[in-house]
């Protein structure tokens, strides 16, 4: 089992580019520097081999856009001061992302389009071109071979087939439930808890530490949807009492529809404001799950990580250590990790390749002292 993150550092990438740096007259000069955007270098290693002295000290350039950027600076070679200027042109190559199996299935008469709803994005194009291609009808059960074409504006194409299925309509009852007892006794080398909130209504905590709950993730509160402000759990402040009472270790998730940095900038500034007179001694967990509205948002693949930058970076800064929550789909294909991470995958065993500090195995969870199903979770620090 993996239990240790890796924060991986984006390098500089050189896009069909010789790297031809010379120096010429007064100037250092590049015919042909390229670079993919969002990536970064540091100014010195471009010219090493002339070697030459920055007078105003090395730094490292960004690029986060797309264009031509000229960069002056002033260097010294032979004891003799100089001008330097290099042209970088910052493109994209990366093609557009499908979050989409073999097959994707609706019921019969559903109503929404396809291209709103199946997971796609682009790391730079905030609304790249969806398009379902084939035919199908929505209202006629039956299997349809269509294809998925997402195309971004500097013209890089993912086309992925797939089988739409129109099924019957299903009752979505299920009396399937796992006793946390079994998943204790299972996993008996690690701490086993639960992630509650309102949901779970309310709670005898004396009888979760009695059938052996380790610790418990609460739900704080939540953004009541998009543009929308943030709304206190109803049972948040009785939750958090009770664990500090009976001595159950607690973490705190908070429930996010934030569209841009500074929705998430004072979203943490909230959480902290809710939190901050309490026991907690388990990370505090960014949750955003809103895949299914996530084409009609207008993000990026960039602006969305950035989002939960900003979040668990701010929470960080006020001392608490932080989660990223995701199921391992999403963790996989959109979430650029920086940050230990909270799996949710409803299996036996996940096949997820990265690494966590804490697992959702179980969604139907029976535990006593609450009434109903409860997530199942498992700790590995």
């Amino acid at each position: 089992m993996k239990k240790f993150l890796i924060v991986l550092l984006i390098p500089f990438l050189l896009v069909g580019c010789d790297r031809k740096v010379e120096e010429k007259d007064d100037y250092i000069l590049s015919t042909s520097l390229d670079f993919e955007v969002y990536s970064s270098v540091k100014l010195s290693s471009l010219f090493e081999e002339l070697n030459v002295e920055l007078m105003d000290g090395d730094y490292t350039l960004y690029f986060d856009e797309l264009g031509t950027k000229e960069y002056t600076f002033n260097y010294k070679k032979n004891e003799e001061i100089k001008e330097g200027k290099i042209v970088i042109n910052i493109k994209d190559t990366t093609k557009p992302i499908v979050r989409l199996g073999s097959s994707y299935a609706v019921e019969v008469g559903y109503n929404k389009k396809l291209e709103d709803v199946i997971l796609s994005a682009d790391n730079y194009d905030k609304n790249p071109k969806r398009l379902i291609v084939g035919n199908y009808d929505l209202n006629k059960i039956g299997e349809y071979n269509v294809e998925y074409q997402v195309i971004d504006n500097s013209g890089n194409e993912t086309v992925h087939p797939f089988t739409l299925k129109v099924i019957p309509k299903s009752t979505g009852y299920s009396d399937s439930y796992t006793l946390f007892s079994d998943i204790k006794n299972k996993f008996s080398d690690n701490k086993v808890g639960i992630d509650v909130s309102f949901w779970q209504g309310d709670i005898n905590f004396n009888k979760l530490k009695e059938a052996g709950v380790d610790f418990v993730m609460i739900r704080v509160g939540t953004q009541k949807n998009f543009n929308k402000d943030s709304e206190l759990d109803s049972k948040f402040t009785k939750n958090i009492k009770a664990a500090n009472e009976v001595g159950i270790k607690a973490g705190i998730y908070y429930y996010s529809y934030a569209t841009n940095k500074e929705e998430a900038y004072n979203q943490a500034l909230w959480v902290y404001e809710q939190i901050k007179d309490y026991k907690i001694d388990l990370p505090v967990a960014f949750d955003w799950e809103s895949f299914s509205s996530f084409n009609k948002l207008g993000l990026s693949l960039h602006d969305f990580n950035e989002i939960s930058y900003t979040f668990l970076d701010t929470l960080k800064n006020k001392g608490y250590n932080v989660y990223l929550y995701g199921s391992a789909n999403y963790l996989n294909d959109v979430f650029d990790i920086k940050h230990d991470v909270w799996l949710a995958h409803y299996t036996d065993k996940t096949d997820y390749k990265g690494d966590y500090k804490m697992w959702q195995l179980r969604n139907n969870g029976k535990v006593d002292g609450i009434y109903g199903y409860v997530d199942i979770d498992i700790l590995y620090e």
